[in-house]
This record gives C-alpha cells, sequence and structure tokens, in this order.
C-alpha cells in the first residue's frame, strides 16, 4: 500500500461495522473518506504526507505518528474523543492554538511524544474538565509547562526527556485528584528541585518517582 493517494469510497457505505482503522506507513497518501461513522479507534503512522483528517463523530481513541503537522488542525472532527496520542512531529513548534477545544469535556488522557521543536503546550489544555492522564515526553525543546491547577479530574502527571526545561508548574498540590508524579529531571532542573518550586505540599501524593536523565 505504500503507493496509495487516496482512499475513496467509504462514503457509500463498504465498511458500515468498521471498528478500528490502521493506516500505516503509506508515504504518498494525502485523502481519506470524508465520513467514517462508525469507527472507534483510529491509529494513523508514518503518513507524512497526509494532511486532514475525516469526520469521526464516533471515535473515542486517536493516535497519530510521523503525519503532516497540519493534520493536527483537524482534531475538531472527533466528537467524542477521550484518548488522544500525537508522536514524532519533530519541526512542530507550536500546536494549533484551537486543537484542543472541541475536546474540553470528553478528553482523559493526552500523550504528547517526540516534538523535538516543540516550544509550548497548545491553548486549551487547562480546560480539559476530566483529564486524568497527561504524559509529555522528548519535548527537547520545551522549556516550561502552563499552570495545572484547573486540572481537577488530573490522576497521573509524567514528565520525561525534556532535557530544555526549566520549570514545573506552580501549585501541584491544587491538583486533589493526583495519584502518581513522574519526573525525569536534567542539570536544568535542578536548582528547582532542590529548592522544592512545584512540589512542595504533595504530602498526600501517593506515588511520586524522580529520576535523572542520562543526557
Amino acid at each position: 500500500m505504500e503507493s496509495l493517494k487516496e482512499w475513496w469510497g467509504a462514503e457509500e457505505g463498504e465498511f458500515p461495522f468498521l471498528k478500528q482503522l490502521f493506516i500505516g506507513s503509506c508515504p504518498y497518501l494525502v485523502k481519506l473518506p470524508h465520513l467514517l461513522l462508525s469507527v472507534k479507534e483510529v491509529d494513523i503512522r508514518a503518513c507524512s504526507m497526509l494532511s486532514s483528517l475525516p469526520m469521526l463523530p464516533s471515535a473515542s481513541s486517536l493516535s497519530l505518528a510521523n503525519c503532516d503537522g497540519r493534520i493536527l488542525s483537524w482534531l475538531h472532527n472527533f466528537l467524542s474523543l477521550s484518548k488522544l496520542e500525537i508522536r514524532n512531529f519533530p519541526n512542530s513548534t507550536f500546536l494549533p492554538p484551537a486543537m484542543l477545544l472541541s475536546l474540553a469535556k470528553t478528553l482523559e488522557t493526552l500523550e504528547i511524544w517526540c516534538f523535538q521543536s516543540l516550544l509550548s503546550l497548545p491553548e486549551g489544555l487547562q480546560d480539559l474538565a476530566i483529564l486524568q492522564n497527561l504524559e509529555i515526553n522528548n519535548c527537547n525543546m520545551l522549556q516550561s509547562l502552563p499552570e495545572l491547577q484547573t486540572l481537577a479530574s488530573l490522576r497521573r502527571l509524567e514528565i520525561r526527556g525534556c532535557e530544555s526545561l526549566v520549570y514545573l508548574p506552580k501549585k501541584l498540590n491544587k491538583l486533589t485528584s493526583l495519584q502518581e508524579l513522574i519526573i525525569e529531571w536534567t542539570n536544568k532542573m535542578t536548582p528547582v528541585l532542590e529548592e522544592g518550586v512545584g512540589l512542595q505540599d504533595l504530602a498526600s501524593l501517593p506515588k511520586l518517582k524522580i529520576y535523572r536523565s542520562s543526557l
């Protein structure tokens, strides 16, 4: 399927019971069907020319990796998404401002991996009302995180491989649902952790893991 450029026909109902959709290693793919009503789980990777997504009103899980960065502007097509995993967009310095707006009341898990040029996290992160799991990994240029105290449902926060990160969010103690905090720190974070900035008043946290990066 490496030569596939366009997928036509699903709008006519050829896959009325399709629940899981995986598309991988289609470097010339530029077009998907406009509407896929029944799909619940979507995994698209290594489709470097794919810059748009179909309407997927029933999808609850989406994983995107190694695609055109413009594809992230199409998340408004997901009305029921509870899990979003985005990986390996090395040239993206910023994420689309409206990327998370349509997910504020549905998203429970957000994983952002291997954005080597990312300078800041997307707007709207603080508005994810039922977010429970947030993972930020291998975002080498990311220097700071937004304040997260509004994420009342957050249970797990993982920050790893962000070698330029200097500051942790303040008021982490306001995350009253937090059960697990994992931090991989680099030399730039050393004085921050020594001073306890961002970690104070976490006496009730059940699980805390801090370890040093090899960088």
